[in-house]
């Protein structure tokens, strides 16, 4: 089998690679937790075990700092006292509010020590907290919505006394992280008071549509955001994609107005198996924010991201596996969740040329 890359997950020239120096030693001297993360503040502390200096930490919204899809909302330095710290040099507690802007509903944050240039160098342990924010207002109809967490069961009705839905397989359907669905009506409250969401389960042509019904827990669901077209090269008249087979990457191409091709963006995919995936020059042809994908063996409500380029084949991204690399799907092109977000945004919706080689 041909030696893969396994650690090249998405390259985005000039913009992530030029983020990530190369680390120094002393990295594996540095110790600290990301304690917790309320609505109002996150907290934790970090220290670097050869200097009694204090290191500054910066904070990732949503993403870790190494995705594509990173976004820093702000830093401070870890100088606060911490009784509770197992060393006699306790100055090295942290504590950041978040701004308001943020508190809009349950948000993902990462906290990383900085370089001496304010780059990310060191994730802390345990770091990818969970702020406890609801949103203002509970979600209307016609919200696309995202599992944030593995964990809600889709319900026949708005009741937990109501039966769960099935998968083909008899199992319980759950709300996979990254999943995308569809608010279809405003909120629905049951007898106690707890709102509901009824969501739309979008299928292809031949499986019609079916109404489940999640509870509003916001713990678990997140609003897709809406981004503004991507765009790496200021002088960019024409974008393309190219697939390799052989290699199970998937490259973004930008020209400009002298002909010439940059690189955009590369990110290893998963392709279909026996050949399923045909060889050709295509074009994107329909767009969904997310699908029902079921057949024999496969039952995959809410894929997000839905490129169709080829009949049912589509370049989307899978939830279900961390299989990039190697072919994997049913003639599909499967992508990295984040990847496919930023892929769909750099698309912005156009019918652009797809080459797969």
């Amino acid at each position: 089998m041909r030696f893969k890359k396994l650690l090249l997950a998405c390259t985005v020239l000039s913009l992530v690679v030029a983020s990530f120096p190369a680390r120094a030693n002393n990295t594996n001297k540095i110790t600290g937790y990301h304690d917790g993360t309320t609505c109002e503040e996150t907290w934790g502390w970090v220290r670097n075990e050869s200097s009694s200096k204090p290191l500054n930490v910066g904070f990732w919204l949503d993403y870790p700092a190494e995705s594509v899809l990173a976004k820093k909302i702000g830093e401070t330095k870890a100088n606060l006292f911490r009784p509770d710290l197992p060393f006699s040099d306790k100055n090295h507690g942290f504590k950041w509010f978040l701004p308001e802007e943020f508190k809009d509903t349950g948000r993902t944050i990462y906290v990383y020590t900085l370089n001496s240039e304010g780059k990310p160098e060191k994730l802390l342990n345990f770091s990818n907290k969970n702020t406890t924010c609801n949103p203002k207002e509970l979600f209307p109809a016609g919200t696309y919505i995202q599992s944030r967490n593995t964990g809600l069961k889709f319900y026949s009705s708005p009741s937990f006394n109501s039966s769960t839905i099935k998968d083909i397989w008899g199992r319980p359907q759950i709300f996979q992280k990254g999943t995308i669905l569809k608010i279809n009506k405003d909120a629905i409250f049951d007898k106690k008071g707890n709102p509901w969401y009824r969501v739309t389960a979008d299928l292809w042509n031949r499986y019609g549509s079916g109404n489940w019904f999640l509870p509003a827990n916001h713990w678990f669901i997140k609003k897709v955001e809406s981004r503004q077209e991507i765009i790496i090269f200021p002088d960019t008249t024409e974008k393309w994609i190219e697939i390799s087979l052989s290699e199970q990457t998937l490259k973004a191409w930008e020209t400009n107005s002298n002909g010439e091709n940059k690189l955009a963006f590369e990110t290893l995919v998963s392709t279909g198996v026996n050949n399923s995936t045909r060889r050709g020059v295509f074009k994107i042809n329909s767009f969904r924010m997310h699908s029902y994908m079921k057949g024999i063996g496969y039952d995959l409500p809410g894929v997000p991201f839905d490129m169709y380029f080829d009949g049912s084949r589509a370049i989307h991204g899978a939830y279900w596996h961390n299989s990039f690399g190697s072919v994997r799907s049913h003639g599909c092109v499967n992508l990295p969740l984040d990847n496919m977000e930023w892929l769909w945004s750099w698309v912005n919706g156009k019918h652009l040329k797809v080459i797969i080689k």
